[in-house]
């Protein structure tokens, strides 16, 4: 018995079938697990893969959608804090940053001591990387997170928890902040 194995079945024009709208056809996990403290209130970009513009998905089609997640652990310590996340995207290593104002989001956590706290922030947002820009199929479209404290908080804990009350630099629980790109299907 014969049988054929494809990964995709095109049209003349390019057009691929066997998808739904919607339909997730690639994803791109990125992870953060070091521990990174910063008490700076000017905006600058977070640590690593997170902030450093690295972390990017391919389109296959012009007309697909691209799905942005991130959950950053926003960490524990001994006092107040209010942080932002701002998010940005760039087609290509040369293009400029753009903000995606539909992923922005923020943290805040009180901890009133420093024993076994910590306060996950998430963000989902839909992008189309046409919309606004000269994206074209096979181009690489680029996000990073910056952040924003404030004056009197105690900045940024990413990824930082203890099970006993204690300020040191640990992850004892292996908490990880993450992005996550997925490629969604559009048909038109």
């Amino acid at each position: 018995m014969a049988k054929l194995k494809v990964n995709g079945v095109t049209d003349t024009s390019g057009n691929q079938y066997g998808f739904r709208n919607g339909q997730i056809i690639q994803v791109r996990n990125y992870m953060y697990t070091d521990i990174y403290e910063d008490t700076t209130t000017s905006e600058r970009d977070l640590p690593g893969i997170l902030g450093n513009g690295l972390a990017g998905i391919k389109t296959h089609s012009n007309r697909n959608h691209i799905q942005f997640e991130a959950t950053i652990h926003a960490g524990q310590n001994a006092d107040w804090r209010c942080t932002g996340f701002r998010v940005y995207w760039r087609v290509g290593q040369s293009g400029s940053w753009n903000a995606l104002n539909s992923a922005n989001f923020t943290s805040t956590v009180y901890i009133a001591g420093s024993s076994g706290h910590s306060r996950a922030t998430s963000t989902i947002a839909k992008f189309d990387p046409v919309a606004g820009s000269s994206a074209s199929v096979g181009d690489n479209v680029y996000f990073k997170i910056s952040f924003e404290g404030h004056n009197d908080g105690n900045g940024l804990h990413i990824n930082k928890n203890m099970s006993t009350n204690s300020t040191a630099q640990e992850n004892a629980y292996s908490f990880a902040s993450t992005m996550t790109l997925s490629e969604l299907w559009r048909d038109s």
